[in-house]
């Protein structure tokens, strides 16, 4: 994937939102009002944001000095 692609830019917003929502949001529904329902499906919702994050990075490219690099070495 290309660093100025169109997708890339809406999933970094998401990935945006999905850190805001682990790091802030969680712990105040763990602490306050814990809920057996719907907290579990946060987490594996994070969970499974984390993978496919982690599978996007793999094959993004990168810009070095100016110049796109697609391919890894």
């Amino acid at each position: 994937f290309l660093p100025q692609s169109l997708f890339l830019y809406f999933w970094d917003l998401i990935t945006l939102m999905a850190n805001l929502l682990s790091l802030w949001v969680c712990p105040f529904l763990l602490s306050f009002s814990y809920d057996d329902y719907s907290f579990p499906k946060i987490i594996l919702g994070l969970i499974i944001h984390s993978v496919i994050d982690n599978l996007l990075v793999l094959n993004r490219a990168i810009i070095y000095y100016g110049e796109v690099i697609e391919e890894r070495k």
